[in-house]
């Protein structure tokens, strides 16, 4: 799951991902991010800095949350933040 405000970094971030296979929903505040998360059962939610408490407060599942800022979301380095999240969670 990609949380940001902006569309097109929303969509670059998104379309970083996609290119490699994994799936993405995308979504615009704090506050759809936990209201589909629980049904959605994402991998790991990419989301900004300032966003990171809410969500780890809101959710009821154990998810990885990762606060990137934006010059990492919009690049192929969010690839290997995703990467290493989900090797995180796996451990």
């Amino acid at each position: 799951m990609v949380l940001d405000a902006n569309n097109g970094q929303r969509d670059l971030a998104e379309a970083i991902l996609a290119k490699l296979q994994f799936a993405v929903a995308p979504v615009e505040s704090v506050e759809k991010a936990l209201s589909i998360a629980h049904a959605l059962r994402p991998s790991v939610i990419v989301c900004g800095p300032a966003e990171v408490d809410a969500l780890r407060r809101g959710l009821r599942i154990g998810v990885p949350v990762v606060g990137v800022d934006a010059q990492v979301a919009v690049t192929e380095a969010l690839v290997e933040v995703v990467r290493a999240a989900l090797r995180s969670a796996a451990i």
